[in-house]
């Protein structure tokens, strides 16, 4: 890559592993001293960050416009952001409302070609054999549309297993004891003063646990259960075998509403899926004690979340504690 004749130095070729970081500081070195400015348009990680702020710095090159930085953006104590010969751009690439209309056009052409069984006009080919996503849950994916093409799909399960089991289990214990109301008066009490009775938590131990989806995860939050000598319901599509029944002592509900009357702490751990979309809505958080707890940690989606909002403020359930909510983040 020859520099040294030019006045302007573009970088407009792709982020790929024989691109990565082309520009360090040997061939920042060979751009034509005071005369050249950098300007990059495709990906922060071209450019040797560290090497590019030393050439600026020692006066190496005069100038650069980025378009594209890493991580995007930059954190505001960035050298690149206190130099006063350099711009930064929030990636803003191709962003205009031209373009944009046209990429919508493109898309849904695309899309409609390919949902009616045709080559899409911009010919769009997946090249690959798979795809791979991580984590159990697949509903983000069109897999009839992937698979249309000719590409697998798979993903990741039993991986986190283990990790999903000891969160649904931190949720119940911090909503139960109120960790978080402790730790947030530990940090804000006026000298002197005392916590009230009003965040006395309550038991974990010994209560009733409902496992709404009792699969691999579901299967490994009862057995953390166990631990707590908490009495186990579980509802799913079938039972499970009957000695994994006895091994966590569980105990099977065909009848959803039935695990809800019963339980002081509901975990929801199922697929989502269009049956299992709003599976918790008005009438099943009717049906649990007005001392519960449900804990989510499968999809936001599961929930009806105006009728988990109703049911809290009615005091219909004591709490909720959710790892999952649409859209996440929840807007302030």
């Amino acid at each position: 890559m020859r520099t040294s004749i030019c006045s302007w130095a573009s970088v407009t070729f792709p982020c790929c592993a024989p691109f990565g970081k082309t520009l360090d500081g040997h061939l920042l070195g060979t751009i034509s001293h005071q005369t050249t400015p950098v300007r990059m348009l495709i990906s922060g990680m071209v450019v040797d960050q560290e090497a590019l702020v030393e050439a600026l710095q020692n006066k190496s090159i005069q100038a650069a416009a980025l378009d594209v930085t890493y991580p995007q953006p930059l954190p505001r104590e960035h050298p690149l952001l206190s130099l006063p010969n350099v711009i930064v751009l929030p990636h803003m690439g191709c962003r205009t409302v031209e373009t944009a209309r046209d990429i919508v056009k493109s898309m849904i052409a695309n899309a409609l070609a390919a949902l009616a069984g045709e080559m899409p006009p911009d010919e769009v080919r997946l090249a690959c054999d798979v795809v791979v996503s991580g984590g159990v849950g697949v509903d983000h994916l069109d897999i009839p549309l992937i698979n249309s093409f000719g590409v697998k799909v798979c993903n990741t399960p039993k991986v986190v297993d283990n990790a999903t089991a000891d969160l649904a289990m931190g949720l119940m214990l911090a909503s139960a004891r109120n960790i978080l109301q402790g730790d947030s008066f530990s940090l804000c009490h006026v000298e002197g003063e005392d916590i009230d009775e009003n965040h006395l938590g309550n038991d974990v131990s010994s209560k009733t646990l409902g496992i709404v989806g009792m699969g691999s995860i579901g299967y490994k939050v009862a057995k953390r259960a166990v631990a707590f000598d908490m009495k186990i319901f579980y509802h799913n599509r079938s039972c499970r075998p009957v000695e994994d029944e006895q091994m966590v002592g569980a105990e099977y509900c065909p009848v959803l509403e039935d695990l809800l009357a019963v339980s002081d702490y509901v975990v929801l751990l199922v697929n989502l899926t269009k049956a299992s979309t709003h599976l918790i809505g008005r009438k099943q958080l009717s049906a649990m004690k007005s001392t519960a707890t449900l804990i989510n940690v499968s999809r936001g989606m599961v929930v009806d979340q105006e009728a988990l909002v109703e049911a809290l403020q009615n005091k219909i359930i004591k709490a909720a504690a959710l790892d999952v909510t649409y859209p996440e983040p929840l807007p302030r």
